[in-house]
């Protein structure tokens, strides 16, 4: 019975130090998620992308979830054209954000934040009445490119090499994407 026991215990130590040596690399293949869409795969689906900076953001109530709305003016169409009540301002609708005290928030769904700036990838949402702005979605969770913060100054789009690069970037990748 002791012998037993002992080879029992082996058995476990053998299967215990197995599984702590297979755990990281198990664990990293996990944690890998599937490769993004890039900006040229987005650009193919989108019917709109612009440079803009969110000017606000409201949320409401729909049901039993929080919806918003974003404002964002437009600085640079990379893709498509504005209809004319959006030339100014148009906006872009996306789930989650704060009623009061209850806020809400979805995995995989992007938030515009009042003050940023940012490329966006956006597809038109049918709307009831045609002459109010038009009415756009996110198309997805690469559908947004971060390039200012609220606080950052507009001057650093063109000042500063690496993001003046990655507006460059985007740029190339819209016009090689449809």
């Amino acid at each position: 019975m002791l012998i037993a026991t002992l080879g029992r215990i082996r058995n476990f130590g053998i299967l215990a130090g197995v599984l702590l040596v297979a755990a990281p690399s198990l664990a990293q293949k996990l944690d890998r998620s599937p490769p993004g869409e890039t900006p040229a795969d987005l650009a193919r689906k989108a019917d709109l992308v612009v440079l803009g900076k969110v000017l606000g953001v409201d949320s409401r109530w729909e049901g039993r979830k929080i919806v918003s709305t974003a404002r964002v003016q437009p600085s640079e169409l990379l893709k498509g054209s504005l209809p004319a009540a959006a030339q100014k301002v148009l906006e872009v609708r996306f789930l989650g954000g704060q009623v009061g005290p209850w806020a809400q928030e979805f995995s995989h769904e992007i938030t515009l934040t009042e003050g940023e700036t940012a490329a966006l990838f956006l597809a038109p949402l049918p709307s009831a009445d045609r002459s109010k702005t038009p009415v756009f979605r996110l198309l997805g969770e690469e559908a947004k490119v971060s390039l200012l913060r609220p606080k950052d100054p507009a001057s650093r789009l063109k000042n500063n090499r690496r993001l003046a690069g990655r507006v460059e970037a985007l740029r190339a990748a819209v016009k090689a994407g449809p």
